[in-house]
């Protein structure tokens, strides 16, 4: 499956019916809400949200970076961190430098079209700093192996690909149609 079509869950983003895993479902509600707003911001706004989904805390960025001030980089450990990419796209290395540097549970990026997960495997709870050099390593072999005109673009379906090969847990959702209720 390389192509981006055959990865998206063309299903709305919607809470599940039940809770999922240690996020009830109110939480999940509540990051759904959070993901909905992210849609229209020009500029990056992040949300912090404990293990178990409960907001800890937002901060807004620039155009195109969150910048973290001390006290920021010490409450990261241990969250999901949601954020937004106003021009698109899926995750960036970065992203995940700072989900491995700060031992998140996951990382979760929303566009104006989609939602981006990314997680350990289920054996493992946390990202490491262990697994950045992985990730790095596998993401420049999938990009090398791309066409030229392909590489300065890396689109989502390389993360799919190194998700793959490192057993982590990718998944991208369709938000579908726009529509005036929820």
């Amino acid at each position: 499956m390389t192509r981006t079509e055959d990865m998206t869950e063309a299903i709305p983003v919607t809470a599940p019916e039940e809770s999922t895993g240690d996020i009830s479902g109110d939480a999940v509600e509540q990051m759904l809400a959070c993901a909905h707003s992210l849609r229209e911001k020009r500029i990056e706004h992040a949300y912090v949200f404990n293990e178990h989904g409960e907001l800890l805390y937002s901060l807004k960025g620039e155009r195109a970076r969150i910048r973290f001030d001390h006290r920021d980089l010490f409450r990261l450990s241990n969250t999901i961190f949601m954020h937004n990419h106003p021009s698109g796209g899926a995750f960036s290395l970065a992203d995940l430098y700072v989900a491995c540097a700060f031992e998140m549970t996951a990382m979760i990026v929303v566009t104006d079209s989609f939602l981006y997960t990314i997680r350990p495997s289920g054996a493992e709870q946390y990202f490491t700093r262990a697994h950045y050099t992985d990730i790095a390593r596998c993401f420049t072999i999938r990009s090398r192996m791309l066409p030229l005109s392909e590489q300065l673009t890396v689109g989502d379906s390389i993360w799919y690909q190194v998700a793959r090969d490192l057993d982590m847990e990718f998944r991208k959702y369709s938000f579908g149609e726009r529509s005036g209720s929820s």
